[in-house]
């Protein structure tokens, strides 16, 4: 069945370790949680492949356009066994109602993530999953992780794309967020962390994870300091 719904020209490199997950690890569910611009892009991807029966699609971005909900809500309906699961994906309430699942995605989610943290984010979901996909950009300015607004200004608008640079968020960290009912630092649509690669797969490793696949997509669209990479993590046995 093809959903009422087209694959971008550009094939999105994320589509392809979804693909990974399910050619090496034999994935049949899912769950993703979606920060996208278009909500639930790989839950729809995924939901048509052959091998999988059925999904979750759980939203991360609390400011969320309701067009994009009810688009996804209508597209899903089409797609027997995927489920649009309400409220903050990252709370323990949405965890117990998605249940166990094969794998896991987390698409440009771990690197917003803030109360929890993107490490927290892993810890309560790795109890009920065997696999994790990721995507995101990956920290390259220093050898550990951090949190991007403590590099100090100048550090931060060196390191980040343009855009974010240019936006003068820096200096509005301390504004209250009505639309997130949190300061502006906690944000989750800022850029919260720089998430290095051994620091992910080391936090993985104690979850109890090997890594089966990992792509580097080079540098971020504008900064040196972030590589774009996708990860599929695999729990043995």
């Amino acid at each position: 069945m093809q959903a009422s719904w087209d694959i971008p020209p550009r094939r999105y490199p994320f589509l392809d370790a979804i693909d990974a997950a399910i050619s090496e690890l034999g994935i049949e569910s899912f769950a993703s949680l979606d920060n996208g611009a278009v909500y639930g892009e790989q839950a729809f991807y995924a939901m048509n492949q052959p091998r999988i029966s059925r999904g979750a699609l759980a939203d991360v971005r609390p400011t969320r356009a309701r067009d994009q909900l009810l688009n996804a809500i209508e597209i899903s309906s089409e797609l027997p066994g995927l489920r649009v699961i309400d409220g903050d994906a990252l709370t323990e309430t949405a965890a117990a109602e998605i249940g166990e699942v094969d794998a896991v995605f987390l698409l440009n989610v771990l690197l917003h993530a803030v109360a929890p943290d993107w490490d927290a984010v892993l810890e309560l979901y790795a109890a009920q999953t065997s696999c994790f996909v990721i995507a995101q950009p990956q920290w390259e300015g220093s050898g550990e992780t951090v949190r991007l607004h403590e590099l100090g200004r100048e550090r931060y608008i060196e390191a980040m794309p343009p855009a974010i640079a240019s936006s003068g968020v820096i200096d509005r960290l301390g504004d209250w967020y009505p639309a997130q009912q949190r300061p502006m630092r906690d944000a989750r649509t800022l850029w919260q962390w720089g998430i290095t690669d051994a620091d992910l797969e080391r936090k993985l490793e104690h979850l109890g994870f090997d890594l089966v696949d990992r792509r580097d997509l080079g540098a971020f669209h504008g900064t040196e300091a972030f590589s774009t990479r996708t990860f599929v993590f695999g729990r043995p046995g």
